[in-house]
């Protein structure tokens, strides 16, 4: 089990441990995670003060590989 409660405030920030480093999180712990294993990713309060993203900025984050 991991559980990922990271939060920070500056946008910068934000980009790269809200977003950047979840997605390696999410990524590296994938390769090792037992068979029915979970992973919990807990947003940071930033995630509510912008707008939602489009569909297709969605998928981007879910389909850009970390790098």
């Amino acid at each position: 089990m991991l559980i990922n409660a990271a939060g920070v405030v500056p946008i910068e920030a934000i980009l790269k441990v809200d977003l950047y480093g979840t997605a390696v999180l999410l990524e590296e712990a994938g390769k090792v995670i037992a068979p029915g294993g979970v992973e919990i990713i807990i947003s940071s309060q930033s995630g509510h003060r912008m707008p939602a993203l489009t569909e297709k900025e969605d998928e981007q984050l879910a389909c850009t590989p970390c790098e």
